[in-house]
Formats: structure tokens, sequence, C-alpha cells
């Protein structure tokens, strides 16, 4: 599925790429693919909003349902479970 998932930062490198690879369930390896840009380029700012933006929805994929329409940059989100 598309070309393999890795990045080149030394802390925390592979908590990072086991949620890339989870993620590509639901993303596009164009989406995927940016994911691993942001990680790898020299903005700091960036690469740290891409690691919480590919956490989280890893989050969100474990209680719900996250599509991502072909064609589309949008992500649906279903949840599955009514939290009291």
């Amino acid at each position: 599925m598309g070309r393999e998932v890795v990045h080149r930062l030394t802390a925390g490198v592979a908590p990072v790429n086991r949620l890339l690879q989870e993620n590509r369930r639901f993303l596009t390896d164009d989406k995927v693919g940016l994911h691993i840009n942001h990680l790898n380029g020299n903005s700091a700012v960036q690469r740290l909003t891409t690691e919480w933006e590919v956490a989280v929805l890893d989050g969100l994929a474990k209680v719900g349902q996250v599509r991502q329409p072909q064609g589309h940059s949008l992500l649906l989100i279903e949840a599955n479970t009514v939290l009291e």
C-alpha cells in the first residue's frame, strides 16, 4: 500500500510510525505521504502539529469510524459508541 512509512525524527519515531501505519486503513496514500513529508520537514511547528493530527486521528478511529472519501481532503468521523 503506497510507500513505506518512515520518517527521520530520532525521538519517538516508533510510536508515530505505528500510528501512521494504522491510519493507512482510512487515509489515502497521498494524505499519509503528506504527513510523512511534514514529519520530515524543517518546521518544528509543522512536525509537532502533524504528530498531534496523526495521534488524534488514530484515537478517533478507535472509538468510531474515520473515512476519507476519494478525491476529498475532508475526513468523515462517525462515533460507534455513545459515551456517558
